[in-house]
Formats: structure tokens, sequence, C-alpha cells
């Protein structure tokens, strides 16, 4: 739904509400919290099997992630606990915006060129004239601790959907004045409500992560 930047905003923001021992516990291993920020979307990178198993994890994680993803955030340590914590943050954005986007697709507005436009006002924000490089570092540590979360893609389809994600959106940030030529009004205007949502989303994401780490 979102974009690698506004994913990892998101993440950031919620990390900062959080109280200090509970935001330790997300980031003892703060490149994996920060990759897992993605959630699977680096299965839609890697191959057109795995793109479908990624479309499965984000239409069915609640029934079959939500009650392992806790778990491991409340009685996990490390690399798992990083993990589970970024990728649940990754599935509340995704959930929040879900309507919103694709109510807008259906109106004719362009997905792809909804998430660079979002991107692009977060960036603004932060006073940022390029998008930053896609965090992929301990890529290692992260793909074997999304092995429990994943299924039933692979670690493998993981770790090199990751590799071609962070070429791709390299590219992407290189040529973003030029991708961002093609954003309508009404697309900026709709991003601009996504925007809103993921304000909104920040609070009650990082009460129900303090409720988990209690």
């Amino acid at each position: 739904m979102p974009n690698y930047n506004a994913h990892t905003y998101f993440g950031m923001k919620v990390l900062e509400e959080l109280p200090v021992e509970a935001r330790r516990s997300c980031v003892e291993d703060l490149p994996v919290f920060r990759t897992a920020l993605y959630g699977p979307d680096p299965l839609l990178f890697c191959s057109v099997k795995a793109k479908r198993r990624a479309d499965y994890l984000h239409k069915t994680w609640r029934e079959q992630n939500l009650s392992d993803l806790e778990r491991s955030i409340r009685l996990g340590s490390g690399s798992v606990r990083s993990f589970a914590a970024g990728y649940l943050l990754h599935m509340l954005l995704d959930d929040a915006v879900h309507a919103c986007v694709y109510r807008r697709m259906a109106e004719g507005s362009n997905h792809q060129r909804m998430e660079l436009a979002l991107d692009r006002i977060i960036l603004d924000e932060l006073g940022m004239d390029k998008p930053p490089h896609l965090a992929a570092q301990g890529r290692k540590r992260t793909t074997e601790a999304a092995a429990g979360f994943i299924t039933p893609a692979t670690e493998n389809q993981y770790s090199i959907g990751l590799l071609r994600m962070s070429a791709v959106t390299d590219m992407i940030r290189l040529r973003e004045k030029r991708f961002l030529a093609g954003v309508t009004r009404v697309e900026a205007k709709h991003a601009r409500e996504m925007r809103e949502i993921l304000e909104e989303t920040i609070s009650p994401s990082a009460g129900m992560l303090a409720g988990l780490l209690e």
C-alpha cells in the first residue's frame, strides 16, 4: 500500500511514542526492525510465484500470522522480536490505508503514483530533497527472522526479493522527478488523504505494541 519511505516514517514515529523499555525491546536489532517495516513487500520483487505469496500474506495475515507475531513480540528476543514488531507495524499501516487506496483506484487513480506522491509529502516534511536508500542492512539476520512469518514463501525468495527491491527503488529514487511528473492533481490529493490516515494510525499502533510489551 504505502511505499517504503512511508512505512519507515510510520515505524519510526510509532517508536517515538513507545515507553523507553518497549522501544528498546523493539530496536534490539534496529537494522532488522527497519527492514521488517517493509513487511512481505520484498517478495513482490522476487518472482511471479513469490508475488502471489506476498498477496496471500497481505490478505490473510490476521488469521495466519497475528498470534505468532504477538507471541514473538511478547516472548521473543533479539532479531526475531525486532522483526515481528516491524512486520506488525507494516501490516497495521497497510490495513489502515487499504480502503482509501482501493476506493481511489476504483475512481481511476494509480496505486504506484499515489505511493510516490505520499513518499514525497513525507520527505518534504522531513526536508529531504532525495529519497534515502532502502535500508537492507543485516539481510541475513532479517531473512532468518522472517522465516517464521512468511510461509508459504521461503527465506531464499525473501532474500532475493529484498536485493531486487533495493535495486528497483534505487532506480526510482534517482529518477524521482520524472516519475512524480506523472502524478495527477487528483492523485496528489488522494496522497494527502493517505498521509492523514497514516498520522491517525500512529498512536493506536503504538498503544497496541506497548500493550504487547508490558
